[in-house]
């Protein structure tokens, strides 16, 4: 089967943006049914995935979302078990248990992203904002470094350490290599 040829499809007829937006469903009212089949036909779907992260989410007492077939972790462990090197997938999983104040999870997951892509800036943003939530501020700055060396635009983890006294602010942008 050709993947690169049936995602469109499955985008077109379960994937819109009411969809992610967890605003409507296309196949039913609610976005359940069609964040369900996305993720049946593309397991590691990172938009769905992280999609369906904050549906699980917003029914904290439900075992299973309404319109799905899965917990919100099954699907993340499905993802998992069909691409273990994807590091967006546990990435996407670690901002998921983060959300839902399962800190330890949540180092596991993220670290496991940072193993596989070490140069991700959203993966050192989200460790710098797990370990400020945990008090571990060395470690929070030193991620908080990493991602804005790299790149990342959004300048809320270094507000917040800066508030708190714990970091200047300041960055050494990354210069790129002679062979670049």
């Amino acid at each position: 089967t050709d993947f690169a040829e049936k995602l469109p499809v499955v985008e077109a007829f379960h994937f819109n943006k009411d969809v992610e937006a967890l605003r409507g469903g296309m196949s039913a009212d609610i976005p359940g049914p069609d964040l369900n089949y996305t993720l049946r036909a593309f397991p590691n779907h990172h938009r769905a995935l992280y999609s369906m992260g904050r549906y699980a989410l917003k029914y904290p007492n439900a075992r299973v979302p309404p319109g799905a077939q899965y917990s919100g972790d099954c699907y993340f462990l499905r993802a998992i078990r069909f691409r273990p090197d994807d590091a967006v997938v546990r990435l996407v999983f670690g901002i998921y248990l983060y959300q839902a104040k399962r800190n330890e999870e949540a180092l596991i997951q993220l670290e496991e992203a940072r193993k596989l892509d070490d140069n991700n800036p959203e993966v050192h943003y989200n460790l710098g904002l797990l370990y400020e939530r945990g008090g571990d501020d060395e470690r929070a700055v030193a991620h908080a470094r990493r991602a804005y060396e790299l790149g990342y635009p959004l300048q809320g983890l270094r507000n917040i350490l800066v508030r708190k006294g714990a970091w200047d602010g300041e960055v050494s942008v990354l210069e790129p290599s002679a062979q670049d």
